[in-house]
Formats: structure tokens, C-alpha cells, sequence
């Protein structure tokens, strides 16, 4: 037996196994499916790093800011003198503001619930 014939008998054998091969009925739903669920997933993967990386930038930014007003602050109830020249928004604030936003929609969220 030669090479070519060893090869021709080879391929009537794959032939004849695949031949009564096919995929399932509903293989094509189910590749569409997984596809869609495999995107969404990593766009909320993408997402949640991406929220994850701006909550430590605004955290270590908060952390490492240093006070450039150079007066102390002694802890008052009352502030007697409100700083009237400092428009800059702190990372802290920043922070709060974005917790107080999502607070707010998953409160009616509740409410639209019920």
C-alpha cells in the first residue's frame, strides 16, 4: 500500500463518519444566545473596573490632598467664617454626591414598586 492510497482510504473513512454528522436543530438560537450573554458580560466586567478605578482615584486623591489653606482647622459646631474663596469641589464630595445619586434611584425604584 502506497502513501497516495493510504491517504485515499483515510479520506473515505472521514468521509463516511462525518457524513452522518449534523448539529443540533436549535444550535444556531443557542450560538446567537451565548454570544449576546458573553458581550453583555463583558461590558459589565468592563464597567465595574472602570467604576472600581475612578472610586480608588477619587479615594487616594482624597487621601493624599493636601491643605492649601494653611490655616488649622479646629473642629467647630458652627463655622464661624465660611470660606467664601475655595470653589474647588473635593474628591470626598465628588464621592458623596455620586453614593447620594445611586441612593436615590434605587429608592424609587423601591417606590415605583410598590
Amino acid at each position: 500500500m502506497t502513501e497516495m492510497e493510504f491517504d485515499e482510504m483515510m479520506s473515505m473513512r472521514m468521509r463516511e463518519v462525518v457524513a452522518d454528522r449534523c448539529l443540533p436543530a436549535n444550535f444556531q438560537d443557542r450560538l446567537v444566545r451565548s454570544v449576546k450573554g458573553s458581550k453583555i458580560a463583558w461590558r459589565m466586567k468592563l464597567a465595574a473596573v472602570i467604576a472600581v478605578a475612578v472610586a480608588l482615584g477619587v479615594a487616594i486623591t482624597g487621601v493624599t490632598r493636601n491643605d492649601r489653606s494653611g490655616r488649622s482647622h479646629e473642629p467647630m459646631l458652627i463655622a464661624a467664617d465660611a470660606p467664601t474663596d475655595n470653589t474647588e469641589v473635593s474628591s470626598w464630595f465628588l464621592l458623596g454626591y455620586l453614593r447620594e445619586c445611586f441612593k436615590r434611584n434605587r429608592n424609587n425604584r423601591k417606590k415605583e414598586e410598590e
